[in-house]
């Protein structure tokens, strides 16, 4: 059985597939919006749910006897918390100011910048853009989105996960999914 993610995935190429240039709807000569903003909100939410599968298999463990606490567990994690962690991580990225985000992270950083691996940062961004562009897809009709948006997208969001699942930094991997749970509040004290 495909994991959730990867069916999401699958599902916003098949309504991208549907909106080729060839194919109009009823004739006017344009793509269907429907199914444009339909492929931004399955390319955000697998995305969001490829980071649950993260979080769940990091903290609860990856064993096929642990997949319904896994699962209860995920189910407890908001998207607020992960929107929270990553905007932390990229103000974090752009002025580290956080001795103690540092510290978590164990990362390579100076007073001027914050060295995070590739995998990490296109995670990052892809969540934060994602999120956007999933809330103007839902919620925002006035917002004009094109058939490019939604392909750009998700070709960031594979490429991500695709990154972060190459990767070997298990002890980053972590405190990320530790970070995401936490929704990006560290206590020093």
């Amino acid at each position: 059985m495909a994991q959730y993610y990867i069916e999401l995935l699958k599902k916003a190429e098949n309504s991208l597939a549907k909106n080729s240039p060839s194919k109009k709807v009823r004739g006017r000569g344009r793509p269907a919006e429907a199914h444009i903003r339909r492929a931004i909100s399955d390319t955000y939410y697998a995305l969001f749910h490829f980071v649950l599968l993260e979080i769940g298999e990091k903290i609860v463990g990856s064993g096929s006897n642990l997949r319904l606490r896994r699962q209860i567990f995920i189910r407890n994690i908001a998207h607020f918390q992960i929107k929270e962690a990553a905007n932390k991580l990229r103000k974090t990225f752009k002025s580290p100011d956080d001795d103690n985000l540092m510290k978590f992270l164990d990362a390579n950083f100076t007073e001027k910048s914050l060295t995070l691996p590739s995998f990490v940062l296109d995670l990052m961004f892809a969540i934060i853009d994602a999120q956007k562009k999933r809330h103007d897809a839902d919620y925002n009709l006035s917002q004009k989105l094109t058939l490019k948006d939604a392909r750009v997208l998700l070709k960031q969001v594979k490429i991500s996960i695709d990154a972060w699942k190459n990767a070997n930094d298990k002890n980053l991997k972590h405190a990320i999914c530790l970070f995401f749970l936490l929704g990006g509040k560290l206590r020093a004290e």
